[in-house]
């Protein structure tokens, strides 16, 4: 990723293209009126531009409304203490998640804020978005929210490198071609794949955390 794709590019292309509805590209005065009505568009109800910026409603409503790149917080005092005590060490920071953090199975679609996630647990996207938090303290890390084997799942990206966040313990994925990505974002950086590609994963990607867990098991 060489540099930031806005979404305002994304959806002026994808309106040319014809790829996305013109009923799902809107400009919304305030936060608040954003998609509080069920609409026939399932894969945008949970996301919406506002001034170049993906939002977001994933704490569990609709009336709860963030910019993606928030929930990535390499500030946060918390998360600045961690990295204090292990240090610019990517691999060691990777170990204290799988480590440190259990791995909790949800339903329906709530994301932490880093500071929830050290309390313990957290699914894919908690664990995930506290690592990036993490590591963007000394590096260029980026929060993947795509598919493993056709179930939506979040991982973390550096140089290229997957880290599986779910795991009890590090190591490096053996089958990175079954991981597929749809969307990139970190604390600066929010970019989809294609356009409309947010939308897709959050309400149309298959979840089924059972079965996802079980393939991982096995590879």
């Amino acid at each position: 990723m060489n540099g930031q794709i806005t979404t305002r590019q994304l959806v002026t292309s994808a309106a040319v293209t014809g790829m996305v509805s013109a009923a799902a590209i809107m400009v919304f005065q305030g936060v608040q009126s954003i998609f509080r009505a069920q609409s026939a568009l399932g894969a945008w109800q949970r996301i919406a531009y506002q001034d170049g910026e993906y939002l977001v409603a994933v704490r569990g409503g609709y009336d709860e409304w963030h910019d993606i790149k928030e929930f990535v917080q390499p500030l946060d005092p918390m998360v600045q203490s961690i990295c204090q005590e292990i240090g610019p060490d990517w691999w060691e920071c990777y170990r204290y998640i799988c480590e440190q953090i259990d791995y909790a199975r949800e339903r329906g679609e709530f994301w932490r804020w880093p500071a929830e996630t050290l309390k313990g647990k957290g699914d894919c996207e908690d664990t995930s978005i506290l690592l990036a938090s993490i590591l963007r303290n000394f590096t260029d890390a980026f929060v993947v929210i795509g598919t493993y084997c056709g179930f939506g799942h979040a991982w973390v990206e550096l140089d290229k490198t997957i880290l599986e966040t779910t795991l009890s313990e590090p190591f490096m994925v053996t089958d990175p071609e079954n991981y597929h990505p749809y969307f990139y974002f970190n604390d600066q950086v929010a970019c989809e794949i294609w356009p409309g590609a947010l939308g897709e994963i959050l309400a149309t990607v298959r979840r089924n955390q059972f079965a996802k867990a079980r393939l991982m098991a096995g590879s």
